[in-house]
């Protein structure tokens, strides 16, 4: 079952989607240009079915409580840092990670950055920066 949930990074406030037993190996989910975490649904319900954890934010400048003025506050590093934060809001040190689009570039740098915490990482419709 996907239910709605707010997560607290610092002084932002992330719109989430979650699906799955916390317990579970984690997925997080990275949207596109212009859409939401809206866009995956019919996957969270399916890798939850298959017993994973699933988190689909609504990213920096997506969720009403996660808009910061100013463009430097949309930087790939601080979005990057966005995800990292919310597996450590989970409390996982290790996750899957799904992007499309810009959650694509996003994930990219996550996954050159943060490598020994991926467990997977699938990348749609964008290749390596």
């Amino acid at each position: 079952m996907i239910k709605k949930i707010d997560v607290q990074i610092g002084e932002l406030n992330f719109d989430s989607r979650i699906a799955g037993s916390q317990q579970s190996e984690m997925i997080i989910f990275l949207h596109g240009f212009p859409e939401t975490s809206h866009m995956w649904l019919k996957l969270m319900k399916e890798l939850e079915a298959k017993g994973f954890f699933c988190v689909a934010p609504n990213l920096r400048g997506y969720s009403k409580g996660a808009c910061p003025s100013g463009k430097d506050q949309y930087s790939i590093d601080k979005l990057s840092s966005d995800v990292i934060e919310i597996s450590r809001y989970f409390q996982k040190s290790k996750f899957h990670l799904i992007g499309h689009d810009w959650g694509a570039a996003i994930g990219w740098k996550v996954v050159h950055d943060c490598k020994n915490e991926i467990l997977s990482w699938t990348a749609i419709s964008v290749p390596h920066l």
